[in-house]
């Protein structure tokens, strides 16, 4: 299956040659709502040539066997307008083979249905914003598994999970705590007061494997030295090599550039091999640690690597 986080980087970054590889040549695009049919060409010269500033973020993601659904919410960067495209792609052998969008503009409910007095909002209407939620259903190539992974803003509900997670010496072993790092409950609802006080300049998120907790991932962005933004991820050791780290990390760094991160950096152990090829993988550089950091780098045997900022929201 294409990896479709991927193929949507491409589209934010209006990546003419990289997007080319995500499609059959005789691939079709639709936009229904414009009664609009493109060519595999066409369609990426309507994508990169787009006028304006746009901001995009893919907030659902569902695969199955031959195709997937994304819906993207997508707005000028001033927020002067908004609206969400629901696209259907059909994949042959990995590729794009037809793929038909549908597109609704987010406005008030009319009138007759507000005088009704029914329903509550989803969303705060004065800011109408999202809380970051990522939702997929793939297949694990390695076994033909299906899983089912969500990562949403943690929750002081999802405390002792974490609590969990951070006691346990496998999970901790590379970060310096090869028994865990052990807090109470006090402690835990102390950091997470902090937490809620920082966003959106840094945001944890819970990580859900089948409606289990596998795990969390992390950022902060630094704005007094370049918008520099640390990130991090932790999975139990059971929920490794079922690809539920690219995705989440993905979605991670998707959220700290959306908030004004331009560059992300993980500092790994270079003994934590799997570590280092993952972020490889997703485009991290090594490179040395900035002069602000240079006291870390001295206290913390680790690998510096840094990814820049791919496009602008």
């Amino acid at each position: 299956m294409m990896n479709v986080l991927s193929f949507w980087e491409s589209v934010l970054k209006q990546d003419a040659d990289g997007l080319k590889h995500f499609f059959h040549q005789d691939a079709v695009i639709r936009w229904h709502c414009t009664n609009e049919k493109f060519t595999v060409e066409e369609y990426i010269r309507a994508n990169c040539e787009c006028p304006g500033d746009l901001a995009r973020e893919v907030e659902l993601i569902e695969e199955m066997d031959d195709e997937i659904v994304t819906v993207t919410h997508v707005h000028p960067t001033d927020h002067s307008s908004s609206f969400h495209v629901v696209s259907f792609l059909r994949m042959i052998d990995g590729k794009i083979s037809t793929m038909d969008e549908y597109r609704a503009d987010d406005v008030p409910s009319p009138q007759w249905r507000q005088a009704m007095k029914i329903g509550i909002p989803i969303r705060q209407a004065d800011t109408m914003a999202y809380a970051p939620v990522y939702s997929t259903t793939y297949t694990n190539p390695k076994n033909g598994e299906r899983i089912h992974l969500k990562i949403r803003e943690s929750l002081e509900q999802d405390l002792d999970d974490i609590r969990s997670l951070w006691a346990d010496g496998l999970v901790m072993h590379y970060v310096g705590f090869p028994e865990g790092l052990k807090l109470t409950k006090e402690q835990m609802k102390s950091w997470y007061d902090r937490l809620i006080q920082t966003k959106p300049e840094s945001n944890h998120f819970s990580i859900f494997a089948d409606d289990q907790y596998v795990g969390e991932s992390y950022y902060r962005i630094d704005r007094e030295h370049d918008n520099l933004a640390a990130l991090d991820i932790k999975l139990f050791p059971h929920a490794h090599g079922k690809g539920l780290a690219v995705r989440s990390l993905y979605f991670t760094i998707e959220q700290a550039f959306k908030y004004g991160a331009d560059k992300v950096y993980v500092d790994p152990n270079p003994e934590n091999k799997k570590a280092l090829a993952l972020y490889q993988r997703l485009g991290f550089v090594t490179k040395e640690y900035p002069p602000h950091l240079k006291r870390v780098a001295a206290d913390y045997n680790a690998v510096y690597m840094e990814k820049e900022r791919p496009f602008r929201l």
